[in-house]
C-alpha cells in the first residue's frame, strides 16, 4: 500500500492520500454489534481505536478533490482517538446495557495497530467534521434507529 501511496503521490498529478481510521456508520455497526451481543472489550493492555463517520469519509474525499486543497498525505480519523472500553462503554449507556467485561489480550492492538492518531493536517487543510467524534457520529446512528 505504501509502494502506491508513493506511485500516486510521485505522479504529474497534484495527489492526495486518505488513510482512514475505523470507518462506522449505517451498515457498518461492528461495534454496536459487540456491544448488544455482551462481548468484552480489552482493558490490558490498552486498545486505542481511531474512528470516523462513513459521511465524514464521502466529505474528507469531496474536500481533497478541491483544486485548492494541498496534495499530501492525510489521516482520516475523528477528533476522539480512544480505547475500546471507551468507545464499548459509552455504547454500553447509550443502550442502557451494562458496561462490558475487561479483558487481557495480545499486545499490538486492534487489528495489529493499537496508535492514536491526529487529524491535525486535515483539518488545517479546511475540512470541518460533521461527527467530530464518536460521540456524535454514534449518537446520530441509535437516534435514526430507535422504533
Amino acid at each position: 500500500m505504501l509502494e502506491a501511496e508513493q506511485i500516486a503521490l510521485n505522479s504529474a498529478v497534484p495527489t492526495s492520500v486518505v488513510r482512514f481510521g475505523g470507518i462506522y456508520g449505517p451498515g457498518r455497526n461492528r461495534m454496536l454489534r459487540k456491544v448488544k451481543a455482551g462481548e468484552p472489550c480489552v482493558a490490558e493492555p490498552p486498545q486505542y481505536t481511531n474512528r470516523i463517520h462513513r459521511d465524514d469519509c464521502v466529505g474528507v474525499l469531496a474536500h481533497l478533490g478541491k483544486p485548492e486543497t494541498p496534495p499530501g498525505i492525510y489521516l482520516g480519523v475523528d477528533d476522539a482517538p480512544c480505547t475500546q472500553c471507551e468507545l464499548m462503554d459509552w455504547l454500553a449507556q447509550q443502550l442502557g446495557q451494562p458496561l462490558p467485561e475487561r479483558t487481557s489480550g495480545p499486545t499490538g492492538g486492534i487489528r495489529g495497530s493499537n496508535k492514536q492518531c491526529r487529524n491535525d493536517k486535515l483539518k488545517a487543510s479546511g475540512y470541518r467534521f460533521t461527527y467530530p467524534s464518536f460521540r456524535e457520529g454514534y449518537r446520530s446512528i441509535l437516534t435514526a434507529t430507535k422504533p
